[in-house]
């Protein structure tokens, strides 16, 4: 179970850092995660502003665009193919 900071408060992580509400939000929560023993997740993250600050309150995971772009479903499906392919290549050695 974790804290998912784009649920909690998605206008946190859209914000500038500039703004000391957002950035407030931000180590509220990921200070409760950490006082409460879960993993902090922050979702929807665009820029590299949002990464600064998550990074500066130490927040376990994040997801976003700036991180990695969407992929196809073949792809996906492609990928996960090889890696049952390395697998039962490396058990078969």
């Amino acid at each position: 179970m974790g804290v998912s900071l784009n649920e909690a408060r998605p206008q946190a992580l859209r914000a500038t850092t500039a703004q000391h509400e957002s950035a407030a939000i931000v180590h509220t929560l990921v200070t409760l995660g950490k006082l409460l023993g879960i993993e902090t997740l922050a979702e929807g993250i665009e820029e590299t502003e949002q990464l600064s600050v998550l990074e500066r309150e130490h927040c376990d995971r994040g997801q976003g665009f700036l991180l990695a772009r969407p992929v196809e479903v073949e792809e996906i499906e492609r990928l996960l193919g090889a890696g049952r392919e390395a697998r039962r290549a490396t058990a078969a050695a």
